[in-house]
């Protein structure tokens, strides 16, 4: 896969699994994901991130967010500079994280990706909201 197919190829996956970018199911995405970050890279180097917390949203609602981010990286830069990010968005109410702590993992932090997946599943935040039902989910694209 090159970067630019990136956002194409995790919404064929999202499809494949009978998702619509703004009707995720919190399970199925992240096994969608998790094929998502395993597909190889041709042009640009990367990393993933599992991201949640209770954030304010510009509406001045707060909302218990799940980001599962692809970072990708111009590999010739000095220091892998960033240049974009595909991934999704599930957010809940705040309630559904509990009064589980944030959580923040990423792959490059992870000795191995089943560590890292480990990491993610383990966590009692991230399977809090695996049980919940996301009030609003979108599938984004960010250049940096």
């Amino acid at each position: 896969m090159r970067y630019r197919e990136a956002s194409s190829t995790l919404s064929a996956l999202l499809a494949d699994a009978g998702l619509a970018e703004d009707l995720l199911e919190p399970w199925p995405t992240w096994k969608a994901f998790k094929a998502f970050i395993r597909t190889p890279l041709d042009d640009v180097v990367d990393d993933a991130l599992v991201q949640y917390d209770v954030y304010e949203d510009g509406d001045g609602v707060f909302r218990a967010h799940l980001y599962l981010v692809r970072e990708f990286s111009d590999p010739t830069a000095d220091g892998a500079e960033p240049i974009g990010h595909v991934g999704c968005d599930l957010a809940f109410t705040p309630e559904a994280l509990g009064n589980a702590p944030r959580g923040e993992f990423w792959t490059q932090d992870a000795n191995a990706f089943a560590d890292f997946v480990d990491q993610v599943e383990s966590a009692p935040g991230f399977q809090a909201l695996m049980n919940a039902r996301p009030v609003e989910t979108e599938l984004f694209r960010e250049e940096a």
